[in-house]
C-alpha cells in the first residue's frame, strides 16, 4: 500500500464548484479502523478554513464534534464565517461524505493583545522518562491504526491497549515522520494522536468512539521550538474520571523545548 503523506493531504484541499465548500480526499492509510483518524479530519477542516477566511489571526481554539463515521475518498468541506470582530474571528467547518454530514468543527482565530497578565506557560513534567527508555510503537499492517505508520511513537508512561491497567494516563514522545512545513494543521493532529486513556484498562479489546474533541492553543509556535517538525513532542493524557459507558481526558501538548503549546479535552463512548 503506498503511503500518502500529510501534507499531500493537506495539499489537496481545493475549492469545490459551490462557494465556500471544499473538496479534500483522505486514503486508506489514514483510517483509524472503519473512520478517519480525527485528527487528520480536523486538521483538513482547519485547512479549508484557512483558505476561506481572509485572516492570518492564529488558531486559539477549536469544538469539534465526531458525528459519524467518514470512510476513505472524497469528502466535502463547507466553510461557515460567523462573525469577525475587532481581535477574534470565528468561523465553522461541515465535513460531508456521500451527503451525509460526517464532522463539525467551530474554531476562533484570535489577535495577540496587550495584558498586564502574565502567567508563564506550564513546562514538561521533570519525571517523564526518557524517549530512550522504551522502544518506538511498531507499525504491524491490519493489526495497528493504519495512520499511525506516519508517525514516531515512544509511550513512556502507562501500557498498551487491553492490558488492564489499573489507571488510564498516557504519556508519550511523538513527532511526525516527515513532517513537511510544520504548523497548525500537524500541531492539530498530534493533539488527537493517542488512544483513549481507558483502552489500556481493558481486559480485552472493545471499542471506544470519540464524541467531542476540545483544542486551546496556548502560545504559538516559536524559534526555538523546532518548528520544521523534526524536534520530539510530548503529550500527557490524563483520563479525568469515566461512569455510564463514557470517559472524559485531557492532554497537554509539549514543545521540544519543554514548553506546553497547547491543551485538550475529549469525551469518549466506550462499549465496554
Amino acid at each position: 500500500m503506498t503511503a500518502t503523506s500529510f501534507n499531500q493531504l493537506m495539499s489537496a484541499v481545493t475549492p469545490a464548484d459551490t462557494p465556500h465548500h471544499y473538496r479534500a480526499q483522505v486514503t486508506t492509510d489514514w483510517l483509524q479502523g472503519r473512520t478517519t483518524f480525527g485528527g487528520m479530519s480536523a486538521a483538513l477542516a482547519i485547512k479549508a478554513l484557512r483558505l476561506d477566511l481572509n485572516t492570518e489571526r492564529p488558531l486559539r481554539g477549536l469544538l469539534t464534534s465526531f458525528i459519524g463515521p467518514t470512510g476513505a475518498g472524497e469528502l466535502t468541506i463547507e466553510c461557515i464565517h460567523l462573525r469577525s470582530g475587532r481581535s477574534v474571528t470565528w468561523a465553522e467547518a461541515r465535513i460531508s461524505q456521500n451527503g451525509k454530514l460526517c464532522t463539525t468543527l467551530t474554531a476562533s482565530f484570535g489577535d495577540g493583545r496587550e495584558s498586564v497578565i502574565q502567567i508563564d506557560n506550564e513546562t514538561r513534567p521533570d519525571n517523564a522518562p526518557t524517549r530512550d527508555s522504551v522502544p518506538a510503537w511498531p507499525f504491524i499492517p491490519s493489526i495497528t491504526p493504519a495512520f499511525t505508520q506516519h508517525f514516531e511513537i515512544h509511550q513512556v508512561v502507562g501500557q498498551m491497549p487491553a492490558t488492564q491497567s489499573t489507571h488510564g494516563n498516557i504519556g508519550s514522545w511523538v513527532r511526525f515522520r516527515n513532517p513537511e512545513n510544520f504548523g497548525e494543521p500537524h500541531i492539530v493532529a498530534l493533539m488527537d494522536l493517542l488512544p483513549p486513556g481507558v483502552l489500556q484498562m481493558f481486559p480485552t479489546f472493545k471499542p471506544v468512539s470519540s464524541l467531542t474533541w476540545q483544542l486551546q492553543m496556548i502560545d504559538d509556535l516559536k524559534g526555538d521550538d523546532a518548528q520544521d517538525g523534526s524536534g520530539w513532542f510530548y503529550i500527557d493524557v490524563t483520563t479525568s474520571g469515566a461512569a455510564d459507558g463514557y470517559s472524559i481526558q485531557n492532554a497537554t501538548l509539549y514543545t521540544p523545548t519543554g514548553r506546553a503549546l497547547a491543551m485538550s479535552q475529549q469525551v469518549v463512548a466506550i462499549f465496554a
